[in-house]
């Protein structure tokens, strides 16, 4: 479909920083657009992919050549609706974990570089990822602090660990 006849339906439900906007603008330089834009049937209305559009126009207005973009129509009874499909296809019901991230991009032999430069996964703050996952002193600072917290466990202090960086203090 011709990206002048789509337009938004989400409003200003989500926000996209530049740091973001960089990221999804990389992934459509390198990749193109690979996965389609969601649109209510009939109304060339964006159910999803509101920022991919975004990225997409202002390359055109940059004097890039936007061929027809991939979309899929989805059918909604009424805008309220389509609305309510938009939430949907916002929602996250599963979170990727740290290690869960570490697994794939290891089994998929993927640079970090790759990931830092064109994924945005909201749930993973990715320097701490890095410094947990890639940086050997951090490392090793972790299982000192696993050794102290194990010494101080005996004494009688109670343990705590963030479930998201494994730092480890006690109380």
């Amino acid at each position: 479909m011709r990206l002048q006849d789509l337009t938004g339906i989400q409003g200003e439900l989500k926000q996209l920083s530049k740091d973001a906007y960089a990221k999804l603008r990389m992934s459509i330089e390198k990749h193109g657009i690979r996965f389609p834009l969601f649109v209510w049937a009939g109304h060339n209305r964006i159910i999803d992919g509101h920022y991919r559009l975004l990225v997409l126009d202002k390359m055109r207005q940059e004097g890039w050549q936007i061929p027809p973009v991939p979309v899929v129509e989805v059918e909604a009874a009424d805008e309220r609706h389509a609305k309510e499909l938009v939430l949907l296809a916002t929602s996250q019901y599963a979170k990727v974990t740290q290690d869960g991230l570490y697994a794939f991009i290891q089994q998929a032999e993927l640079p970090l570089e790759v990931i830092k430069a064109e994924v945005a996964i909201p749930e993973v703050n990715i320097g701490w990822f890095e410094q947990g996952f890639y940086s050997d002193s951090l490392l090793d600072k972790l299982a000192v602090q696993d050794a102290e917290a194990e010494e101080k466990k005996e004494a009688g202090a109670t343990t705590h660990t963030c479930p998201q960086c494994g730092y480890v203090w006690q109380s």
